[in-house]
């Protein structure tokens, strides 16, 4: 997927439909599993942000709020114990910095472009 939008173009949707179930099985298999046990293999632990992005790719809601979950969990639980009281905000803050990194990753400004209009139509699902 990442390869394929440095290029400059999307991936193909049934393909990356099904790469998406697979790993989202994958990540929540993983998150059963204390996290001094995560293996750090993207391939057996997916990253949060690359399903988010195949979410947004996909026009998929119920997988984008599923992500974005996923990526609240990964940091609670990669990072020392702190103030995390305000979780909504902590929630759009990682939302919105993984939304700009797949931005970031479009090959042209078209594709650029694209991926602004989509993110934006996710972001306002953040909460």
């Amino acid at each position: 997927m990442i390869q394929i939008l440095t290029q400059g173009c999307l991936p193909e949707k049934k393909e990356l439909e099904k790469r998406l179930k697979v790993a989202l099985v994958k990540k929540m298999a993983i998150l059963r599993q204390p996290y001094l046990f995560w293996p750090q293999d993207p391939k057996i632990n997916p990253p949060a942000a690359h399903l988010l992005w195949a979410a947004v790719l996909l026009e998929d809601k119920d997988n984008f709020s599923l992500a974005a979950d996923i990526l609240v969990t990964e940091k609670l639980e990669s990072s020392p114990p702190g103030d995390f009281s305000d979780m909504e905000r902590l929630r759009h803050e990682l939302v919105s910095s993984s939304l700009e990194d797949l931005i970031q990753l479009g090959g042209n400004d078209d594709l650029q472009q694209q991926l602004r209009q989509k993110s934006r139509i996710f972001s306002t699902l953040q909460s």
